[in-house]
């Protein structure tokens, strides 16, 4: 193994600090054997300076793990928002469509009832249409839809299936005719 593939930089500073000097005060009313009991620290182990070195790793790493996953859940709960806001026009835009609906009567718009009826009716369905395609983009399915896909899913196998099927009969077929001719 390369050693600077295992020695880390954080590591090799820690080393450098430990084999500095350490410098003692000097006080006139202290004797210098008392100076050095409070100042001298007690020398490192290798084992000390690999648990700090651990120590340092494990903290980047937990730092970075909490930044990434903070700016993700903060990209989300964006997304969430923006679904929200457009969940909330479509629900305006119905709810006016149907006061739309609402104010019209055969007495009121007279022959064009029927005509004005169909055109809410489109954009009923344009809403609609905007609603589901916001579900699909948001991730999550109407209950209803989750059966219908379930019911899709065999039917490519099934599909492939039949048409092996009538390809082997054909092929039998076929060797039946030559043989018996």
């Amino acid at each position: 193994m390369n050693r600077k593939d295992y020695i880390s930089d954080n590591l090799i500073n820690i080393r450098d600090r430990l084999r500095q000097p350490r410098p003692v005060p000097e006080t006139a009313a202290e004797p210098p054997a008392a100076a050095e009991r409070l100042t001298a620290p007690p020398p490192q182990t290798r084992a000390a300076v690999r648990r700090e070195a651990d120590g340092m790793r494990a903290q980047s790493d937990l730092l970075s793990r909490i930044a990434h996953d903070a700016a993700e859940l903060e990209t989300e709960a964006e997304a969430a928002e923006q679904t929200l806001r457009d969940s909330r026009a479509l629900r305006d835009l119905l709810l006016a469509l149907a006061e739309k609906a609402g104010e019209r009567s055969p007495e009121k718009d007279g022959t064009g009832f029927a005509k004005s009826i169909d055109n809410l009716r489109i954009e009923y369905f344009r809403i609609a249409g905007k609603r589901d395609a916001l579900r699909r983009s948001g991730g999550h399915a109407p209950r209803g839809e989750d059966a219908g896909h379930a019911r899709r899913e065999w039917l490519l196998p099934a599909a492939l299936l039949a048409g092996a099927m009538l390809l082997s009969a054909v092929i039998v077929a076929a060797a039946m005719a030559a043989v018996f001719r």
